[in-house]
């Protein structure tokens, strides 16, 4: 956890925590600069433009630590490739396509984690343990192919309703 005591001071931003949890302890003054401090150092920023965010104000440094906490929380990439894995391993189609609806979600939550998370997490995604780009378009083409016999069932049943009438 982030901290370790109860805050003393009454100030508006004291009575802040570092995440949205009720369950957390209220942040010192001297817990949040230590605790900013340490993630403003691995931003890899040049010394000006560190100073700038150090001088922010103790608002804006929750407000900072916090989008910090949600991103350093997100689902591994293991979790958005299971779930891909899952959809293709169902024995039929339309087991596949029951599965899939959930993956929509799924591939929305990883295109934002891909464009938000720290670039230690795209590579732990790309790595050859994961192999998470090549999983993903294997995913995609196995939808695409899902979707191409869904449509020729689809013109099937069409046609067959047309010379019927």
């Amino acid at each position: 956890q982030i901290f370790v005591k109860m805050g003393t001071t009454h100030s508006a931003v004291d009575r802040l925590r570092f995440s949205d949890d009720r369950n957390q302890r209220i942040p010192t003054r001297e817990e949040l600069e230590l605790t900013f401090e340490q993630l403003v150092a691995t931003m890899d920023l040049p010394d000006d433009k560190r100073q700038v965010v150090l001088g922010s104000s103790d608002e804006k440094k929750l407000m900072m630590l916090r989008d910090h906490h949600k991103q350093t929380n997100q689902m591994p990439p293991k979790f958005y490739l299971s779930k891909f894995a899952h959809v293709m391993e169902a024995e039929s189609t339309k087991k596949a396509r029951k599965r899939s609806v959930d993956t929509v979600r799924h591939l929305r939550g990883l295109e934002i984690s891909l464009r938000t998370n720290k670039i230690s997490w795209v590579q732990d995604f790309l790595h050859d343990n994961n192999a998470g780009l090549q999983k993903l378009i294997q995913y995609m083409k196995f939808r695409y192919e899902l979707e191409k016999k869904g449509g020729h069932k689809r013109n099937k049943q069409t046609l067959t309703r047309t010379q019927s009438l």
